[in-house]
């Protein structure tokens, strides 16, 4: 009798191991050798159980198959997230294209402006006639100085136009990014959604191209900016390459813009606003900068004898490669100036402050350079300066 329990002990554990046998070809061979059980057999019944949950989905495969459908759920919601975007950078276009439709309200008050200045300009050339000494006209400086009033108007118009970022001209092709249906093209080939970018339609640098035209108009009439550049606003004008020489723009708001390549000769930007300008490539001579903010401006490049940088504030200035021959530097702030490769033959550094802050002497010609003393000429040879034979 306990031996025949011991059999159906060992006949159960069989049938267990035979049920827990998940691996296919076993469990296939097992089903197929069943017969060698009699009916009623626990492991016979063992046999088809595991034949069954051969059937059931493994979990590895089920996590498999989670997986890909997660994966295919966020790319769809990938894309539905980049047509939002695409979405959002449209109106962010439209918001800035509609700032340079305003302007189209204000074109009625330039026109008048520029009607009242040719008025003033005549008038005032008229004048001019019965001058003596008329027939030098043409070598002063901005002879001509506008009313109160006009200046008045000009200030206030300069002030609405407001810079923006401007459309590009060689525009990207929208057909690609029209609605959700190009998901899928004609063949049901699989397209992903590209993303649209704001610098794709729109200019990097924002600007005021009607800024630009008032100043460029202001400029080529010689009106002088004496009683117009304190309270106008010229920030973000553009332009580069046009000559400005003799032009007196005292006063003046310029504040990044970019006056790359400009003729400068015997201009005038005294107690002006020059931050973060562009200068590079400027030419010119006798052009001052008196007590004109200038932090952050570039000059690299620039082929300028004989300025005038008297109290003006040079912080961060970039002097790359300038020629700067018998250039005025009296009481100016030197902090953080690039004077690499430049030449600062017989330059004034009288009273200069913060001269010990330059940031690069790297190369730099320091021949003949006047009111600086021997520690401070010492000092700059040692960080790179040279004095010609």
């Amino acid at each position: 009798m306990q031996e025949r329990t011991d059999i159906e002990k060992l006949i159960e554990i069989e049938a267990k191991v035979i049920e827990q046998e998940h691996r296919l070809f076993p469990v296939w061979l097992n089903f197929m050798r069943r017969n060698k059980y009699k009916k009623g057999d626990i492991r016979r019944t063992s046999t088809l159980k595991a034949l069954l949950w051969s059937f059931m989905p493994k979990p590895t495969p089920t996590i498999i198959a989670l997986s890909f459908v997660s994966l295919i759920t966020l790319f769809f919601a990938y894309e539905a997230n980049v047509k939002l975007e695409n979405q959002n950078t449209l109106l962010l276009i439209q918001n800035e294209l509609q700032e340079s439709q305003r302007r189209s309200s204000l074109n009625i008050e330039i026109s008048s402006i520029m009607e009242r200045i040719n008025i003033e300009r005549e008038a005032n050339r008229l004048v001019s006639l019965k001058d003596s000494a008329h027939n030098k006209k043409g070598h002063k400086i901005a002879p001509y100085v506008l009313s109160d009033i006009t200046a008045a108007r000009i200030a206030s118009i300069s002030r609405s136009l407001r810079p923006y970022r401007v459309l590009k001209t060689d525009r990207v092709n929208l057909d690609k990014f029209n609605s959700i249906t190009n998901l899928f093209d004609r063949n049901m080939k699989f397209v992903k959604t590209p993303a649209l970018r704001i610098g794709d339609f729109l200019e990097n640098d924002i600007r005021s191209p009607e800024r630009e035209q008032l100043l460029v108009a202001l400029i080529t009439m010689r009106i002088s900016f004496s009683n117009i550049g304190k309270n106008s606003n010229f920030d973000y004008s553009n332009i580069q390459s046009f000559p400005i020489s003799r032009s007196d723009l005292q006063t003046v708001n310029l504040n990044n813009s970019n006056l790359n390549n400009c003729s400068i000769s015997y201009t005038i930007f005294d107690y002006g606003n020059l931050k973060n300008t562009n200068l590079s490539f400027a030419n010119g001579t006798t052009s001052s900068f008196i007590q004109t903010d200038l932090e952050g401006s570039s000059f690299e490049s620039a082929n300028l004898n004989t300025v005038n940088f008297r109290n003006a504030n040079l912080k961060n200035v970039n002097f790359r490669n300038a020629i700067l021959i018998m250039s005025n530097f009296n009481s100016a702030d030197l902090e953080g100036i690039d004077f690499e490769n430049a030449n600062l033959n017989t330059c004034d550094f009288k009273d200069v402050s913060n001269f010990s802050l330059v940031k690069s002497f790297k190369n730099t010609n320091i021949t003949n350079v006047q009111n600086l003393s021997d520690s401070l000429i010492n000092v700059a040879i040692s960080r790179g300066a040279f004095i010609e034979n």
